[in-house]
């Protein structure tokens, strides 16, 4: 998939593209990457310096402890705040950019991220 990588949040809020980050329910934990843009839009933003389009994938919490090589959650379990803290610092170490969206453990968690090998593609 396709994800939008805004170099910092005072670009985005300055291109008045905030609205691409919006329905993932900002604010997020990471970098700001969004699957919801619109690819002519986001040419012009990647023209002027502002972003960039990288290939990425999207998980939930289950998948992404699986990418993130820890162990699966049982049936039911909550992620705790522990939990959360380390995938965090496994998302650091696993992949290039991560951003994570709504309450973790939730049904709306939602995670984005860029794979380490595709960082030097870029």
């Amino acid at each position: 998939m396709k994800l939008l990588y805004f170099y910092s949040e005072k670009e985005a809020e300055n291109t008045e593209s905030m609205h691409y980050f919006n329905d993932n329910g900002l604010p997020c934990d990471g970098a700001l990457l969004s699957a919801n843009f619109d690819a002519a839009d986001a040419e012009t933003l990647v023209a002027a310096g502002y972003a960039v389009i990288l290939d990425g994938y999207a998980a939930n919490d289950d998948a992404m402890l699986n990418v993130l090589h820890m162990a699966p959650r049982a049936d039911g379990e909550d992620l705790e705040e522990d939990t959360v803290d380390r995938m965090k610092e496994a998302a650091d170490t696993f992949t290039s950019l991560w951003s994570h969206y709504g309450a973790y453990g939730a049904g709306d968690s939602s995670w984005y991220f860029v794979p380490l090998a595709a960082e030097s593609a870029a």
